[in-house]
Protein backbone atom coordinates (compact mmCIF):
# COMPACT_ATOMS: atom_id res chain seq x y z
CA UNK A 1 0.00 0.00 0.00
CA UNK A 2 2.32 2.61 1.04
CA UNK A 3 4.67 2.22 -2.29
CA UNK A 4 1.20 2.65 -4.21
CA UNK A 5 0.75 5.59 -2.48
CA UNK A 6 3.82 7.09 -2.64
CA UNK A 7 3.88 6.24 -6.47
CA UNK A 8 1.00 8.63 -6.95
CA UNK A 9 2.41 11.17 -4.55
CA UNK A 10 5.46 11.55 -7.04
CA UNK A 11 3.15 10.82 -10.81
CA UNK A 12 1.67 14.51 -9.77
CA UNK A 13 -1.36 13.48 -11.83
CA UNK A 14 -4.32 16.35 -11.63
CA UNK A 15 -5.26 19.36 -12.84
CA UNK A 16 -4.11 21.57 -10.17
CA UNK A 17 -0.73 23.05 -8.82
CA UNK A 18 -0.93 21.83 -5.88
CA UNK A 19 -3.71 18.62 -5.56
CA UNK A 20 -3.27 15.44 -7.15
CA UNK A 21 -6.28 12.91 -8.59
CA UNK A 22 -7.78 10.99 -5.63
CA UNK A 23 -6.51 7.49 -4.95
CA UNK A 24 -8.77 4.76 -4.67
CA UNK A 25 -7.22 2.08 -2.02
CA UNK A 26 -8.46 -1.79 -2.85
CA UNK A 27 -11.01 -3.72 -1.36
CA UNK A 28 -8.67 -5.87 0.19
CA UNK A 29 -6.18 -3.02 1.12
CA UNK A 30 -9.01 -1.68 3.25
CA UNK A 31 -9.79 -5.07 4.76
CA UNK A 32 -6.38 -5.12 6.17
CA UNK A 33 -6.49 -1.74 7.74
CA UNK A 34 -9.63 -3.23 9.95
CA UNK A 35 -7.37 -6.51 11.04
CA UNK A 36 -4.59 -4.05 12.04
CA UNK A 37 -4.87 -3.17 15.64
CA UNK A 38 -3.40 0.07 16.87
CA UNK A 39 -0.60 0.24 18.92
CA UNK A 40 -0.71 3.37 20.81
CA UNK A 41 2.18 4.80 18.98
CA UNK A 42 0.23 8.12 18.11
CA UNK A 43 -1.43 8.82 21.67
CA UNK A 44 -5.11 7.71 23.50
CA UNK A 45 -6.89 9.91 21.20
CA UNK A 46 -6.16 7.67 18.26
CA UNK A 47 -8.58 5.05 18.10
CA UNK A 48 -8.65 1.46 16.88
CA UNK A 49 -10.47 0.10 13.99
CA UNK A 50 -10.54 -3.46 14.67
CA UNK A 51 -12.04 -2.61 18.30
CA UNK A 52 -14.25 0.18 17.30
CA UNK A 53 -15.52 -3.15 14.78
CA UNK A 54 -15.98 -5.23 17.23
CA UNK A 55 -18.13 -2.40 19.47
CA UNK A 56 -20.13 -1.16 16.50
CA UNK A 57 -21.07 -4.98 15.86
CA UNK A 58 -22.25 -5.46 19.41
CA UNK A 59 -23.18 -1.79 20.17
CA UNK A 60 -26.42 -3.03 16.71
CA UNK A 61 -26.87 -6.00 17.93
CA UNK A 62 -27.99 -4.86 21.50
CA UNK A 63 -29.47 -1.42 19.93
CA UNK A 64 -31.65 -3.53 17.43
CA UNK A 65 -33.25 -5.35 20.61
CA UNK A 66 -35.18 -2.42 21.50
CA UNK A 67 -35.93 -1.07 18.33
CA UNK A 68 -37.47 -3.82 16.76
CA UNK A 69 -39.65 -4.05 19.90
CA UNK A 70 -40.75 -0.47 18.95
CA UNK A 71 -41.13 -1.33 15.37
CA UNK A 72 -41.91 -5.06 15.28
CA UNK A 73 -42.74 -4.84 11.35
CA UNK A 74 -39.22 -3.47 10.37
CA UNK A 75 -37.11 -6.32 9.79
CA UNK A 76 -33.71 -3.50 9.50
CA UNK A 77 -32.05 -1.62 12.07
CA UNK A 78 -29.02 0.19 11.07
CA UNK A 79 -26.51 1.85 12.79
CA UNK A 80 -23.53 4.33 11.68
CA UNK A 81 -20.55 5.68 14.02
CA UNK A 82 -19.49 9.30 13.01
CA UNK A 83 -15.59 9.67 11.25
CA UNK A 84 -12.82 9.38 13.90
CA UNK A 85 -9.16 9.10 13.79
CA UNK A 86 -7.61 5.48 13.24
CA UNK A 87 -4.33 4.14 12.91
CA UNK A 88 -2.94 0.60 13.08
CA UNK A 89 0.29 -0.84 13.60
CA UNK A 90 1.96 -2.65 10.53
CA UNK A 91 4.36 -0.27 8.98
CA UNK A 92 3.04 -0.63 5.69
CA UNK A 93 -0.10 0.75 6.93
CA UNK A 94 1.89 3.61 8.86
CA UNK A 95 4.16 4.38 6.20
CA UNK A 96 1.23 4.51 3.74
CA UNK A 97 -1.14 6.35 5.54
CA UNK A 98 -0.15 7.44 9.28
CA UNK A 99 -3.45 8.48 10.99
CA UNK A 100 -6.44 8.56 8.72
CA UNK A 101 -10.55 8.72 9.37
CA UNK A 102 -12.85 6.11 9.26
CA UNK A 103 -16.42 5.65 9.11
CA UNK A 104 -18.53 2.50 10.08
CA UNK A 105 -22.02 1.02 9.04
CA UNK A 106 -23.43 -1.92 10.88
CA UNK A 107 -26.47 -3.46 9.53
CA UNK A 108 -28.63 -5.84 11.75
CA UNK A 109 -31.26 -7.50 9.80
CA UNK A 110 -34.07 -10.01 11.82
CA UNK A 111 -34.55 -13.18 10.06
CA UNK A 112 -37.90 -15.10 10.47
CA UNK A 113 -36.85 -17.90 12.98
CA UNK A 114 -35.69 -14.75 15.27
CA UNK A 115 -32.04 -15.05 14.37
CA UNK A 116 -29.92 -12.15 13.06
CA UNK A 117 -27.80 -11.31 10.21
CA UNK A 118 -25.00 -8.54 11.21
CA UNK A 119 -24.04 -7.08 8.09
CA UNK A 120 -20.88 -4.38 8.60
CA UNK A 121 -19.20 -2.56 6.04
CA UNK A 122 -16.33 0.55 6.55
CA UNK A 123 -15.01 3.62 4.63
CA UNK A 124 -11.75 5.56 5.00
CA UNK A 125 -10.51 8.70 4.00
CA UNK A 126 -7.03 10.59 4.38
CA UNK A 127 -5.37 13.66 3.15
CA UNK A 128 -2.12 12.25 1.92
CA UNK A 129 0.45 15.08 2.09
CA UNK A 130 3.79 13.71 3.60
CA UNK A 131 4.12 16.75 5.50
CA UNK A 132 6.69 16.73 8.09
CA UNK A 133 4.83 19.28 10.53
CA UNK A 134 1.22 17.21 10.59
CA UNK A 135 -0.06 15.07 13.47
CA UNK A 136 0.50 11.87 11.55
CA UNK A 137 4.13 12.64 10.14
CA UNK A 138 5.38 14.23 13.61
CA UNK A 139 3.83 11.01 15.56
CA UNK A 140 5.31 8.88 13.01
CA UNK A 141 8.63 8.49 15.09
CA UNK A 142 6.32 7.18 18.09
CA UNK A 143 4.65 5.11 16.13
CA UNK A 144 7.38 2.95 14.90
CA UNK A 145 9.66 1.02 16.27
CA UNK A 146 13.28 3.17 17.24
CA UNK A 147 15.87 0.89 15.24
CA UNK A 148 17.92 3.09 13.09
CA UNK A 149 16.36 1.18 9.98
CA UNK A 150 13.03 2.80 10.83
CA UNK A 151 14.97 6.34 11.92
CA UNK A 152 16.46 6.56 8.31
CA UNK A 153 13.10 5.91 7.03
CA UNK A 154 11.85 8.84 9.08
CA UNK A 155 14.16 11.14 7.49
CA UNK A 156 13.23 9.81 3.93
CA UNK A 157 9.67 11.00 4.54
CA UNK A 158 10.55 14.15 5.85
CA UNK A 159 11.94 14.96 2.89
CA UNK A 160 9.02 14.01 0.79
CA UNK A 161 7.25 16.94 1.55
CA UNK A 162 9.55 19.32 -0.01
CA UNK A 163 8.98 17.52 -3.09
CA UNK A 164 5.11 19.05 -3.01
CA UNK A 165 6.71 22.81 -2.47
CA UNK A 166 8.56 22.96 -5.52
CA UNK A 167 5.87 20.74 -7.70
CA UNK A 168 7.41 17.58 -8.26
CA UNK A 169 4.54 15.57 -6.11
CA UNK A 170 0.78 16.45 -5.15
CA UNK A 171 -0.84 15.57 -2.42
CA UNK A 172 -4.04 13.82 -2.49
CA UNK A 173 -7.34 12.56 -1.55
CA UNK A 174 -7.00 8.99 -0.42
CA UNK A 175 -10.77 7.03 -0.35
CA UNK A 176 -11.30 3.24 -0.03
CA UNK A 177 -14.13 0.63 0.98
CA UNK A 178 -14.11 -2.13 2.89
CA UNK A 179 -15.97 -5.58 1.49
CA UNK A 180 -18.97 -5.94 4.07
CA UNK A 181 -18.67 -8.62 6.26
CA UNK A 182 -21.42 -10.77 7.51
CA UNK A 183 -22.37 -12.93 10.89
CA UNK A 184 -25.33 -14.90 12.29
CA UNK A 185 -25.81 -14.24 15.72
Amino acid sequence: MSANLLDHYLDHTGEGAAVGDTYNLSESEVDGLGRDAYNGGYGPSVRSLPDDLALARAEAVRDSEEYFRKYPHDNTFEADTPWQVYAGSQPDHIYALGQYSAKIRTVVERQPDGSKVVRQQFWVYDWTDYDPQSDTMTSLGAALSQNPVDTVKFTIIDELWSLNRIGWAHNFNTHGTSSVQTWRV
